[in-house]
C-alpha cells in the first residue's frame, strides 16, 4: 500500500499533488504525477511503500523511517512529458554506496514499468510489484 511518510505533512500524496496544481510552475509536473498515481497505487497494493514528496519529485521508501535511504526516485522532468526513474543499486551487487541507475519514460505506463523494475532491483522490497498494464 502506498502512503505518505509520517514525517511529512498528513496530507495524502494525491492531496499534495493537487495542491501543487495551484502553484506557479508546479502545475505541469503535478499533472504528470497525478496521472501516474492511480497506477502506482495499484502496483503497490500489498507492499509496504512510503512516499515522500520533494517539490514534484516522489521518493519511495520501503520503511516509514526518516533515517532510511530512499529506494526509488520518480521525477516528472520539468518542461517535457518525460519521467525520470532512478534507484540505488544495492551494494551486494558490487556497486558503491552512491551508485544510481536512471532511465527515462515518455508515458505513465512506461514509467510504471520502470518503477516496478527499480523497486525490484533496489533491494528495498522482498516481493516484486507488477505494473498495472502487465497485470
Amino acid at each position: 500500500m502506498l502512503r505518505r511518510v509520517s514525517f511529512q505533512s498528513s496530507t495524502p500524496l494525491r492531496g499534495a499533488y493537487e495542491h501543487f496544481l495551484t502553484m506557479p510552475l508546479m502545475d505541469g509536473p503535478a499533472q504528470k504525477m497525478l496521472a501516474l498515481l492511480p497506477g502506482l497505487e495499484t502496483m503497490c497494493e500489498g507492499l509496504p511503500v512510503w512516499g515522500m514528496t520533494s517539490h514534484a519529485r516522489l521518493w519511495l521508501f520501503p520503511t516509514d523511517d526518516m533515517k532510511a535511504r530512499w529506494a526509488v526516485l520518480i521525477d516528472p522532468v520539468f518542461g517535457s512529458t518525460d519521467y525520470l526513474v532512478g534507484y540505488h543499486v544495492p551494494e551486494s551487487h558490487g556497486s558503491g554506496l552512491n551508485d544510481l541507475n536512471q532511465a527515462i519514460a515518455s508515458t505513465p505506463e512506461e514509467a510504471l514499468a520502470l518503477i516496478a523494475v527499480a523497486m525490484q532491483r533496489s533491494g528495498g522490497w522482498a516481493m516484486s510489484p507488477t505494473p498495472p498494464s502487465a497485470a
